[in-house]
């Protein structure tokens, strides 16, 4: 079974980026200074600069032909001069600069995933990467195989994928006390009595939000630690506390640090804090997949010339999203538009359109 990734995708290039790549700080800070002068944006610097060398944008992710939702066209004469500067101090041409760019924020988003993955002992093969956000799709294929994750899912609308997500989300509420004393010396009665006073505390609120009662579920967790540490670990428990309780909560600890920390240690274990969510649960709406077509077809709108490292400058068949249908198999290299994201797949790449019009991207050499 394929877990999943959730990340984020983004297209902003942070001047720490900038400044871990190249030695020389002066020259990106007066590159940022050109930006915000001249009203650009590291997506025309980093994405859809035009050259002599490539008619359409340097590195041809983005392009004029195809309006970012509905209105939003990349700059040429922005984005040239946003790198021109730091290009000519460099001793480089803005195409090599402007992959470097790009290799810089695939390399930080491939830190993040390695910290939530590798750093806590999963293999990233193991999972799918799901990319959205407005620039998600643009260097996902790229961080995926980096990883050797065999697979990336684009949905539908990735640029207002999270705004999606709250339409789909319960409401929720969290509560705490802090309550410090060994675990094993916990005043049940006084626990328990704040948790009842959390549980109708949010209660309350869920009522005045329009909640009725049989829509509320309310789930207390205790946080633990080992005398003397600074990290907890938050965990379930039940609203009727005993013995049996704070022996299951000894055991499962122990268990629950190892897993978040990587060791475990004979030290007493202490309580840090009482907690209680109060969740309103919300009906979201019925997602109806479409019928997969075999034999369904698209017809390719147009072309970018995009310059890659390994064979420079390349051809990307451009489709439309909205033209994709459920069943329907396209090989890279090509570029998927759409009001709010665009979709980058390489050479060696596959998608099939699954049922709901999410992007199946496999990826090509991945193990």
């Amino acid at each position: 079974m394929v877990k999943r990734v959730w990340v984020q995708g983004t297209i902003a290039i942070d001047t720490v980026v900038y400044l871990e790549k190249f030695p020389t700080p002066g020259t990106f800070m007066n590159s940022i200074r050109t930006i915000e002068r001249t009203g650009g944006t590291s997506a025309n610097v980093a994405l859809g600069l035009s050259t002599t060398k490539v008619e359409t944008n340097f590195v041809g992710y983005l392009g004029n032909d195809f309006a970012l939702a509905g209105s939003l066209t990349l700059d040429k004469s922005l984005a040239d001069g946003a790198l021109e500067t730091s290009a000519g101090r460099l001793g480089m041409d803005i195409d090599t600069v402007a992959r470097g760019v790009l290799k810089i924020a695939v390399t930080k988003i491939v830190g993040a995933v390695r910290a939530i993955t590798v750093e806590l002992g999963h293999n990233p093969s193991d999972f799918a990467l799901l990319a959205f956000g407005g620039g998600g799709g643009l260097v996902a294929v790229d961080v995926a195989r980096e990883l050797d994750i065999p697979m990336v899912i684009v949905p539908p609308g990735p640029g207002a994928f999270s705004a999606f997500g709250m339409l789909m989300a319960d409401v929720q509420h969290d509560y705490a006390r802090t309550r410090i004393g060994l675990l094993d010396q916990m005043d049940v009665s006084t626990v328990e009595k704040e948790l009842a006073e959390m549980r109708n505390d949010g209660k309350a609120v869920l009522s005045e939000e329009g909640f009725s009662e049989t829509d509320c579920r309310f789930t207390p967790f205790v946080d633990l630690r080992y005398v003397g540490q600074e990290h907890s670990v938050t965990m379930p428990i039940s609203f009727d506390l005993g013995d049996k309780e704070i022996e299951r909560l000894t055991t499962e600890f122990s268990q629950a640090h190892e897993r978040a920390y990587g060791h475990v240690m004979p030290d007493p274990i202490e309580l840090v804090a009482v907690r209680l969510s109060a969740v309103g649960l919300v009906d979201p709406p019925t997602l109806e997949p479409s019928e997969i077509e075999s034999t369904a077809t698209a017809e390719s709108y147009g072309g970018r010339s995009v310059i890659t490292e390994s064979s420079g400058v390349t051809k990307y068949d451009l489709y439309h999203r909205d033209d994709l249908k459920a069943g329907q198999k396209l090989e890279g290299p090509l570029i998927v538009t759409e009001h709010t994201s665009t979709t980058v797949v390489h050479e060696g790449d596959k998608i099939k359109v699954g049922p709901y019009g999410e992007l199946l991207i496999t990826i090509g050499g991945a193990q």
